[in-house]
């Protein structure tokens, strides 16, 4: 086995990885939402961190992808897999950063428990404010770069016949919607939570699953 098709190998375990971590979003609605929700993240402290922990796995999923895919998609357009490459790893930095908002929230919320009337409504503003950064950060600028560079890879796939063309095309095809649903989310036109948002989404992640068992069954080539 040479060293393209161990990478690919590789590639195709992480990008079941990157998938698990699509389930986190809707866990945590119900722990931060509704005007007071800071008061009522006491005691749920292992969700959040729970939800940081898949948080990071997949941050560290999504570079890796392409790292590992780089050698191969590098064969067809070398500017372009850097390119992927640059999306990916920005993605990566996103989700850290999501990852490090979550692990604030608890120690904010035990701060909120302590203060007075005055002070609970300050950290609550303060906590508004990190939970809109945070969904800036995980659910529209981090899908926004997920679908940016998976839409260059799949191109790449195609051009250079290295997973079958039904595959690269679903991906081709899935990541316009996507993009249109990170888009409309920043506008306000849908919300980040919505079924409309889940729906154009879907299509693209669902596809990381097929293209992962090729990856590992069969690799680029």
């Amino acid at each position: 086995m040479n060293a393209e098709r161990k990478y690919s190998i590789v590639a195709g375990i992480l990008l079941l990885l990157g998938f698990s971590g699509f389930g986190i979003q809707p866990s945590l609605g119900t722990i931060l939402s509704g005007p007071d929700f800071l008061l009522g993240i006491t005691g749920r402290d292992g969700a959040l961190v729970a939800a940081a922990g898949f948080q990071l796995v997949m941050a560290f999923a999504c570079s890796g992808i392409v790292a590992f895919l780089f050698p191969a998609l590098r064969r067809v357009d070398p500017a372009w897999a850097l390119w992927s490459l640059v999306l990916r790893s920005f993605e990566t930095v996103l989700f850290i950063a999501a990852a490090i908002l979550l692990l604030s929230f608890p120690a904010l919320a035990r701060a909120a428990a302590g203060a007075d009337a005055a002070g609970r409504a300050a950290l609550q503003g303060i906590a508004t404010t990190m939970k809109s950064a945070y969904d800036a950060a995980s659910a529209v600028l981090g899908i926004l770069a997920w679908s940016l560079g998976a839409a260059i890879y799949h191109i790449l796939f195609f051009r250079g016949r290295l997973v079958p063309r039904w595959l690269s095309l679903w991906g081709i095809l899935g990541a316009p919607l996507s993009v249109a649903a990170c888009v409309l989310s920043m506008f306000g036109t849908i919300g980040i939570d919505s079924t409309a948002n889940t729906l154009l989404t879907l299509p693209l992640g669902l596809q990381e699953i097929p293209l992962a068992v090729w990856l590992i069954a069969k690799g680029t080539g």
